[in-house]
């Protein structure tokens, strides 16, 4: 049965608890900000905290989604996700990552986040940590964990070429930038993502479909290094 409220703290109180403080006319309930989803099976499922929300580019985030993603990950055996502050002023989404196999990459974890999630809810930094930091009770602390190491600063592109594979890698991986030596799966793409740029650069670029191919853009996977073959092959109408 939930309290009556808190003491001397009527907003407080207004905000969080509903139904009759003393439930003689019905159910008294307390709103705990935990988000939760009910399998098939009719198991509840905590996913995380509702009041840990991020915008990440227009779509809120619920960091308890992503966790849920990382724990079903034999090679993970903890994971927390948080949302901060990139240079630019965006928020971006840190993973922070306890791994359970002696070997364990960001790319590897980006990618099985992709294969359930959509682009914008992939991680785009992985921090990886022998142990998730945690207060005397046991708790997450969420103020102890380490900053994500500084991201480098994007380089443009320079050519048309790269500017135009820059801007469909972005919309592929559903990115807002991407920048000149950017790996394309470094970045979270997978075979379906692959197949949308390549679609793409047919149909927008003029490449010949013959031409594209994703052993092509796995052995070009960077935005220099994929224009420069886009762009050769265009030539050779081939």
């Amino acid at each position: 049965m939930a309290g009556g409220g808190y003491w001397s703290a009527p907003e407080a109180t207004a905000a969080v608890f509903s139904g009759p403080a003393d439930g003689a006319d019905g159910v008294r309930s307390y709103l705990t900000s935990d988000s939760v989803r009910i399998d098939e099976d009719g198991c509840t499922r905590l996913l995380g905290r509702t009041d840990h929300s991020v915008k990440i580019r227009g779509h809120l985030v619920e960091p308890g989604e992503v966790d849920a993603a990382l724990f079903a990950l034999p090679e993970v055996r903890e994971a927390v996700v948080v949302g901060a502050e990139s240079g630019r002023g965006q928020t971006r989404l840190v993973a922070y990552v306890v791994p359970a196999v002696e070997r364990l990459d960001a790319t590897t974890v980006r990618r099985a986040v992709r294969e359930v999630l959509p682009g914008f809810m992939v991680p785009q930094d992985v921090v990886f940590l022998p142990a998730l930091p945690r207060t005397e009770r046991g708790k997450l602390d969420r103020a102890a964990l380490p900053e994500p190491p500084a991201r480098a600063g994007v380089t443009p592109p320079n050519t048309d070429w790269e500017r135009a594979v820059a801007v469909e890698f972005a919309r592929a991986l559903e990115l807002d930038e991407v920048g000149l030596h950017d790996d394309f799966f470094e970045l979270g793409g997978d075979s379906l993502a692959a197949e949308a740029l390549l679609a793409a650069m047919g149909a927008e670029m003029g490449v010949p479909a013959r031409a594209l191919s994703t052993n092509l853009l796995q052995e070009s996977p960077t935005v220099s290094s994929f224009a420069e073959r886009c762009a050769a092959r265009r030539r050779a109408g081939r």
